[in-house]
This record gives structure tokens, sequence and C-alpha cells, in this order.
């Protein structure tokens, strides 16, 4: 190691999980024997490579124009929860739904889709701008659902929102955008992927403006992906139930310390979902990872987008 560091000009070395509140569960995953290695040189690729070959090193792995190592072998992943879909088949009459005042709504089909007209709207559909009705989640009817208890509930769950910078002053998001605290909250000055992605989670709902959320009464923490690896494990020790890893990478990319970064929010039972991927010969992180729910794309007329 120490003739590896010499040949790519290591800078320095840092853990890439200082400080973790779980330490018997991150010490059994070997969360503090992850290291970055920064490189005083453009060679990440081939320095990883090198040092996967290290007989002290059991994994080695680029991020960017930093190494990503592992010195000490870890346990695999813990279980899998894998869940049959129904079969398909008439549907059953759907009770009676709530629906929000949010003043866009009636064009979110995904939420309810009513054959809606959705002409004009930016970004167009691809498969037609009159959508199939029942083509949806069947939000008004889980709502009702939720808030038909006696008393009526009303749980504050935090979605982490890991991706690109989102617009914390966005007049529908402001109000439900919660700040843990950390290094790594993203802003944006303008509308951005993250922005809806927030929104989408957790706009403020019910207020007569803008979207509706599809959890009323989630709030958000958005948070910057390149420092994804290490916002799961904050995320988890302050709070989050859900964690939105709103981007995509390839496995050569820190794909043991994802994995037991999320395996550690898995240990808390923090439900963690990704995108599917882009396709072509590759595995696409972190969806690929076990534990994480992986999401795919279809659209107003129910037929799958190949990604």
């Amino acid at each position: 190691i120490v003739k590896l560091n010499e040949k790519y000009s290591a800078l320095s070395y840092e853990r890439v999980f200082p400080e973790y509140k779980d330490k018997a569960l991150g010490d059994k995953l070997g969360l503090a024997d992850f290291y970055y290695i920064k490189l005083g040189t453009q060679q990440a690729a081939e320095a990883a490579q090198e040092f996967s070959k290290s007989p002290n090193v059991i994994s080695a792995e680029q991020r960017y124009k930093e190494v990503l190592i592992t010195t000490k072998s870890f346990p695999s992943s813990g279980k899998v929860y894998q869940k049959n879909l129904p079969s398909s088949g008439k549907s059953a009459p759907a009770p009676h739904g709530l629906y929000p005042t949010d003043v866009l709504f009636k064009y979110q089909w995904y939420l309810e889709n009513t054959g809606q007209n959705l002409t004009g709207l930016v970004p167009p559909t691809p498969h037609g701008e009159v959508g199939l009705p029942g083509a949806d989640i069947k939000a008004p009817q889980a709502w009702r659902y939720y808030f038909s208890g006696t008393p009526p509930r009303n749980d504050t769950i935090i979605v982490n929102i890991v991706g690109l910078p989102a617009k914390i002053n966005h007049e529908d998001l402001q109000a439900n955008i919660v700040l843990l605290g950390g290094d790594h909250i993203t802003n944006s000055p303008g509308s951005s992927d993250g922005t809806a992605a927030s929104g989408v989670a957790a706009a403020v709902t019910n207020n007569s403006f803008g979207i509706a959320s599809l959890c009323w009464t989630c709030k958000t923490n958005p948070r910057d992906a390149y420092y994804a690896i290490e916002e799961i494990i904050y995320a988890t020790d302050h709070g989050a139930r859900v964690i939105s890893l709103n981007f995509l990478t390839i496995l050569i990319y820190g794909g043991s310390a994802y994995q037991q970064a999320v395996n550690y929010a898995h240990g808390h039972n923090v439900v963690v979902v990704a995108p599917a991927g882009l396709g072509g010969n590759r595995i696409w992180l972190p969806g690929a990872l076990e534990n994480v729910i992986s999401v795919g794309i279809d659209h107003n007329v129910k037929r799958v987008i190949a990604l």
C-alpha cells in the first residue's frame, strides 16, 4: 500500500463513515474500515485496479477522482424482502376518495388518472396526451383510508431526497423542508429535478396551490448526491424514515460502501428506493443493491418506458 500511495501521489486517507450512532451495527458491517484515498494524480480508475490487487485490501473502487478501499472483510447484506405482485385481473371497485384542493392536482395523472387531456403540458407525455382511466396509484383512496382512523393519523415522516439540488424556499415546498444539519444540504436558485423529486414526495398539500404530494404529512430533507454514501448513514441517524436515492451510477463507483450503508439503513427499518437504471450491459447503482426498492417507469396509458 505504501508503494501504491507513492506511485499515485496519495494526499490523504479519510474514513468514509467517520461517525455513526449505532456502533454495534456499524462495526458489524465494517463501516470503520472504508477509506477514501485522495490522489494527487488523475488516475483514479487505474489506481483502484492496482489497490484491489493488494493482499492488504479487500476491495478498491473508484469514486470520481478518489479511490475507495476496504481493508477488512464484511458480512453479506441482510435479508432481502420480496413481495409477489397480484395476478392481473379486474380491479375491485375503488372506495370514495379524499381529494386535495391543490390547483394542479387535476393534471397529476399518476395520483388519479381520469383520462384527462394533458395537451400543452411540459414535458409532453411520450405516449399520447389522453390517459387511460385507472392507470394510476389510487392516491385519493389511499388518502381516505389513511385519514379515516379514529383519531385521524398525522404521522410526520422524513423523506431524505439524495440527488440534484432542490429549491428549498420554493413556495409550495418551503414549509415542508426540514434541515437535519450536516454539510451537504442542497439548494437550487431555480426549478430542478431535485425540486420536482422533493415536491412529488412532500410538497405542501391541500393548500389550494401548486401540486399535491403523495404524502400530506411528510417532510423532506434534500441532500447532495456526491456524498450519497455518507448521506445514507447520516439520514438514518437523524430520523429519516425513507431515503430516495435520486441518481444513477455504475458498479465501479463505490458499490461495496453503498451496500453496507444501505444495510445500515435497512437495519433501522428505513425504506431505501432508487431508479432502476439506464439499461445496457452495466449494473446500475444504487438500484441494483440488495435491500433497495428499484423503481421503473410507466406512463399515463399504463405503458412501461424502457430505460
